[in-house]
C-alpha cells in the first residue's frame, strides 16, 4: 500500500495544505504552531509488511503522557476487519503494536489529556456505534457508551471542556454533531448547515482558535465554528483517499516548555531530546545553529528558545521540519560590554584612550589587562596609556560573573614625521607656489593656522601670502604637523599700459608705441624679443603683435596687454559715370565711385565742397577724381582722373553766322524755331542720340515743333538751312 499524508502547515491567520506520496506505511509532517500538524490518509492502497499482513492507516493522534504518535491499521489479515493500536514513528515509518482489538471495528479514535484512548465503532458491522476506552498504560479496554447511532464517524477529544465530539452523516442526507460529556454521561445532538452529502471521518479541534477541522471522506478539508457549527469553509482538498484524522505531535522531551534553573548560564542544566529517530538534525537557540551538535539531544546551558531542524525520509530526502520550541531561563548574567571614545584601537603618543564598560551596580567590576586584573581598576570606565589587551569583568547579585565578548587590543602607534620644503618665499602677484609636504593616510593644510578647504594632497599650490602648515593623519589614527610652518611673502607685480594712435600700419607709413618707463623695460614682437629695444616707447615699420615687459626692484614681472599691428590696405578707386563718355550736354553727369569711411570729390585738384558720397554729379567741364579714406585710415585715390567736356552727339555745325532763335525754352508744349536763313528740316535727338522727332521740306523762316510727345529732358535740335546746319540744345 502507498500511505498518503497531507501536511497542514499552521500559519497564523490561515492554513496551507501539501500532499507527499511516501512508501512504507511512513508518515510525513511539517512545522506547525505549537508543533506539527499531520493528516493520516485512509488509502486503500495494500501495504504487504514483513509478517505478510496489509495495512491501512485511519486515525493517528498524540499521548501526551509521552508525546508519542498513536495510530489505528488496518490488517486485511485472519481476521475481516481488525484495527490495532499502533505507536508510529512519523519521520522513518516504524511501527509497533501496542494493542489487539479482535473484532472490533474502529473507525476514528482520539487520546484526551486523560490518558485515555476514545474509540468509536464504524459502520461496516451494521450495530449502532458504541464508545470504547483504552488505557494506553495499563491496557484496560472498556465498553464506555452506546450512542444507539449508525453512520460513519469522526471522534475528537476537546481538552477545553474534556468532551467527546461525534460526527455523524444520516443516510448522506443531513450532518449531525454530537456532544458526549464522560463525567456526566450527557449526549447532545448539534445540527451542522451545508454539510449535507457528506461523511466526515475525522476531525482536530484548535484550542488557540476554538474550532475544529474537520475531514471529508473522499473530499474537503473544512473548519466550523466549535458549538456554534455555523460556518464551514473548504481549506484543502484530499486527491484521492479519505482523511480519516488530524492531531498535532510533539517530537521534543524536556522538563517543560518553559523552564528555570537556578544557575548561571554555561552549566549543564537540562536535557532536552527528540521523541522519534530522524534521518539528521541541527539544533538552534534563537534562531542561531548551535555549532557540533547533532545528536538525538543537547544540554542546554544558556537562556534561550531552542529548536531542532530535522531531516526526514528515507535516505538523504530534500524534506527537513522544525520542531516545537522548549524556551529555557537561566539566572541572568551580567551583559558587559566594552567601548573607547575614539572608537579604534590605536594609541598614538602623548593620547590618552577611555574605555567604558558598566557600572558595578548591586556586584562588582574589575579592569584587566592582558588577562590580569588592574589594580584599583573597579569603576565604569579606564583611562588607558599604554598598549595591551583589556576587558571588563563583572559579578551581578547571583554570582554570576562575565566580562564582554570581545576584548579591545589598544596598539602604541608612532606619530607622523612632517617636512615641508618650496622654492618660492616671495609670491609676485598672480604668480603661484608650492609646498611639498609628506604623504600618508589623510592630509590637511592649514594658512594662518586655518583649515584650507578641500587642501588634503601631499603638495598646496598657492596664490597669497602667509604661514601654511601640513597637518598628517597615519592610518593608526595618529596626527602631527610640521615644528615650523613656512612663510610666504606677497609684492605686487608692475602695471604695464601699451597705447598706440592707430592698430593698422598703412602702406608706406610708421606708428609708434608707448609703454611704461618703470624698471627695466624690455620690447617683444610677436613673442620674440626686439634687440636693443628697451625703452619706454618703440617705433614701427611693419604689422605684427607687439608687447613690453617690465621687471621692478622686487623682481616681480608685468607684462602690458598685447597690442596688434595690422597690415592697412589703400582703398582701390574706380570712377564710372552712366554715359560712360567724357560729355555732358547741359545736364549733370552722374560719377559713380566706391564707398569709404570717408569720401571726397575733387575737380582739377581741389576739393569739391560737400561732394562727400560715393556719386557725384558733374555739370562742369573738368578733370574729376575721388579720394576715399577706408575703415583702416588708409587713403587712396583714382588712378585715372576724369575729364569730361560738353558735349554735341557728334554733330558739326556748319555755319555759326546764322542767327537762330528757339523759344521757349525750356519748352512747355510748342518749340518755336526763328531762322534767318530758309529753314529746311528739323531733327531733334534725345540725350541718349536717338531721334525724337524729324520734319523735311519746310522752307520757312519760322517752324513750330509739337513737343507734346516727348518726354521730359535735354534734346539737341539740328536745324538745315539753305545757307549751312546750327545745332542748338532744349530742354522739356
Amino acid at each position: 500500500m502507498k500511505t498518503k499524508l497531507l501536511m497542514l502547515i499552521m500559519t497564523g491567520a490561515g492554513f496551507l495544505s501539501y500532499g507527499q506520496e511516501t512508501t512504507a506505511n511512513r508518515l510525513i509532517g511539517a512545522s506547525g504552531i505549537p508543533g506539527f500538524v499531520f493528516y493520516a490518509d485512509d488509502s486503500y492502497d495494500e501495504l504487504t509488511t514483513e509478517d505478510g499482513d496489509m495495512y491501512n492507516m485511519y486515525a493517528i493522534a498524540v499521548n501526551p503522557d509521552d508525546s508519542l504518535t498513536y495510530a489505528l491499521l488496518d490488517s486485511d489479515g485472519e481476521d475481516e476487519f481488525p484495527r490495532d493500536l499502533y505507536r508510529v514513528n512519523p519521520f522513518t515509518g516504524d511501527y509497533t503494536r501496542v494493542y489487539d482489538f479482535e473484532e472490533q471495528f474502529f473507525n476514528s479514535g482520539d487520546i484526551g489529556d486523560d490518558g485515555l484512548l476514545y474509540l468509536i465503532t464504524g459502520n461496516a458491522d451494521e450495530e449502532p456505534g458504541r464508545i470504547f476506552t483504552l488505557n494506553i498504560r495499563t491496557l484496560d479496554f472498556e465498553l464506555l457508551f452506546e450512542t444507539g447511532l449508525r453512520g460513519p464517524w469522526g471522534l475528537e477529544y476537546n481538552n477545553s471542556n474534556n468532551s467527546l465530539y461525534l460526527f455523524q452523516g444520516d443516510d448522506g442526507e443531513e450532518h449531525f454533531v454530537y456532544r458526549y460529556d464522560p463525567e456526566s454521561g450527557e449526549f447532545t445532538e448539534m445540527h451542522m448547515p451545508g454539510m449535507e452529502e457528506t461523511e466526515v471521518h475525522g476531525a482536530f479541534y484548535d484550542e488557540e482558535e476554538d474550532r475544529f477541522l474537520i475531514t471529508e471522506y473522499y473530499g474537503d478539508l473544512r473548519e466550523t465554528v466549535n458549538e456554534e457549527y455555523n460556518e464551514t469553509e473548504s481549506l484543502a482538498i484530499s486527491d484521492e483517499g479519505g482523511v480519516m484524522d488530524v492531531c498535532i505531535i510533539q517530537t521534543l522531551r524536556a522538563e517543560g516548555t518553559e523552564i528555570e534553573f537556578d544557575a548561571c548560564p554555561g552549566d549543564d542544566s537540562t536535557k532536552i531530546q527528540l521523541l522519534y529517530e530522524v534521518n539528521d538534525v541541527e539544533w538552534y537557540r534563537d534562531g542561531e545553529l548551535i555549532a557540533d551538535e547533532a545528536d538525538d539531544l543537547i544540554y542546554a546551558k544558556e537562556t534561550g528558545d531552542y529548536q531542532a531542524l530535522m531531516q526526514i525520509g528515507e535516505g538523504e530526502s530534500d524534506y527537513y521540519m522544525w520542531s516545537e520550541v522548549i524556551s529555557v531561563s537561566f539566572l541572568a548574567s551580567p551583559v558587559v560590554t566594552v567601548t573607547q571614545e575614539e572608537g579604534d584601537h590605536d594609541l598614538c603618543i602623548g593620547e590618552e584612550i577611555e574605555l567604558t564598560g558598566v557600572a558595578p551596580g548591586g556586584g562588582s567590576v574589575v579592569w584587566l589587562m592582558n588577562g590580569e586584573e588592574i589594580d584599583d581598576a573597579t569603576g565604569a570606565t579606564y583611562t588607558v596609556t599604554e598598549a595591551g589587551i583589556y576587558n571588563q569583568l563583572k559579578t551581578n547579585m547571583s554570582g554570576c560573573s562575565d566580562s564582554a565578548d570581545v576584548s579591545i587590543e589598544i596598539i602604541a602607534r608612532p606619530n607622523p614625521e612632517v617636512l615641508l620644503t618650496t622654492e618660492t618665499e616671495v609670491l609676485c602677484g598672480g604668480e603661484t607656489g608650492s609646498i611639498v609636504g609628506i604623504e600618508d593616510v589623510s592630509m590637511q593644510w592649514y594658512k594662518d593656522g586655518e583649515m584650507i578647504d578641500g587642501a588634503t594632497l601631499a603638495s598646496i599650490t598657492f596664490t597669497e601670502g602667509g604661514v601654511y602648515n601640513q597637518m598628517v593623519t597615519t592610518e593608526y589614527g595618529c596626527m602631527d604637523s610640521a615644528a615650523v610652518g613656512i612663510t610666504i611673502v606677497t609684492a605686487e607685480n608692475p602695471v604695464v599700459e601699451i597705447t598706440s594712435e592707430t592698430s593698422v600700419l598703412c602702406p608706406g607709413s610708421s606708428i609708434e608705441l608707448t609703454g611704461s618707463d618703470e624698471g627695466s623695460q624690455q620690447w617683444f614682437m610677436s613673442g620674440d624679443e626686439i634687440d636693443g629695444e628697451t625703452g619706454s616707447t618703440l617705433i614701427i615699420d611693419e604689422a605684427g603683435t607687439y608687447n613690453q615687459t617690465v621687471i621692478n626692484e622686487e623682481g616681480c614681472s608685468g607684462m602690458g596687454e598685447p597690442i596688434t599691428i595690422l597690415d592697412g590696405v589703400l582703398p582701390t578707386v574706380t570712377i564710372t559715370n552712366e554715359f560712360d563718355a567724357d560729355e555732358f550736354c547741359d545736364e549733370p553727369v552722374l560719377l559713380e565711385g566706391i564707398v569709404g569711411e570717408t569720401m571726397q570729390w575733387t575737380l582739377d585738384g581741389t576739393d569739391i565742397p560737400g561732394a562727400t558720397s560715393d556719386t557725384y554729379d558733374a555739370t562742369a567741364e573738368g578733370t574729376y577724381n575721388q579720394i576715399v579714406t577706408n575703415e583702416d585710415g588708409c587713403i587712396g585715390e583714382a588712378d585715372a582722373a576724369y575729364v569730361l567736356a560738353e558735349c554735341t552727339l557728334g554733330l558739326t555745325e556748319e555755319n555759326l553766322s546764322i542767327a537762330v532763335n528757339l523759344y521757349p525754352n525750356p519748352v512747355v508744349d510748342v518749340l518755336n524755331i526763328e531762322s534767318s536763313a530758309l529753314i529746311n528740316s528739323v531733327v531733334i535727338y534725345d540725350i541718349a542720340g536717338n531721334i525724337a522727332y524729324t520734319s523735311s521740306n519746310l522752307n520757312s523762316n519760322l517752324v513750330k515743333v509739337n513737343y507734346a510727345n516727348l518726354a521730359s529732358g535735354m534734346y539737341v535740335v539740328k536745324i538745315s538751312t539753305n545757307e549751312g546746319m546750327r545745332i542748338v540744345k532744349t530742354q522739356k
